[in-house]
């Protein structure tokens, strides 16, 4: 397990064994079903793995997920899209948890990220769950190249493209290009 990375398959991240459809495919596509969390989130809706494999496809260039409130458990497919910082910091509400998967070319070289938003209003119960649920979502999104925290209201356009530079070691980053 890498720390700050979401890559599965270490040891203790959760392998779904022998008789799980990973054990069925191959490659890429095996990746995509062999994460089991640790914790009590559901990652279950049915619309999260086709959006973040259109990410890693090209198709998108983020996903937001947050909680299905009232639930502090069940994660659902806030927004998907394509464009920039932009966008996607659009989706970082004050008063609530968002976790982002976002495309970014850095230096020429394609590279996956993870963001997790806690927003400065967001009520201490969630906050807890966040901080237990904050690396399940991050293995959920396989191929990820490291990840982000932003706490408060840090979660700007400015201090995401920032931060993202800061963990990548590059001020060349581009956010939303075709691939």
């Amino acid at each position: 397990c890498r720390v700050g990375g979401g890559s599965p398959g270490a040891p203790g991240r959760g392998s779904s064994g022998p008789a799980s459809n990973a054990a069925m495919l191959h490659g890429d596509a095996a990746r995509l079903y062999s994460v089991k969390p640790v914790s009590d989130i559901d990652l279950s809706d049915p619309s999260l793995r086709p959006a973040w494999a259109r990410v890693l496809a090209g198709e998108a260039d983020f996903i937001a997920l947050s909680y299905d409130l009232p639930s502090k458990t069940k994660i659902v497919l806030k927004a998907e899209g394509t464009g920039g910082p932009a966008e996607f910091a659009a989706q970082l509400a004050k008063d609530q948890v968002t976790y982002l998967g976002f495309f970014v070319k850095v230096d020429g070289a394609n590279k996956f990220l993870f963001a997790g938003h806690v927003g400065g209003s967001t009520g201490p119960m969630l906050r807890g769950k966040a901080a237990m649920h904050r690396t399940d979502v991050e293995s959920f999104l396989t191929g990820t190249a490291g990840g982000i925290h932003l706490d408060g209201d840090s979660g700007s356009q400015a201090a995401l493209i920032a931060l993202t530079g800061m963990m990548l070691g590059s001020d060349k980053i581009e956010f939303g290009v075709a691939r």
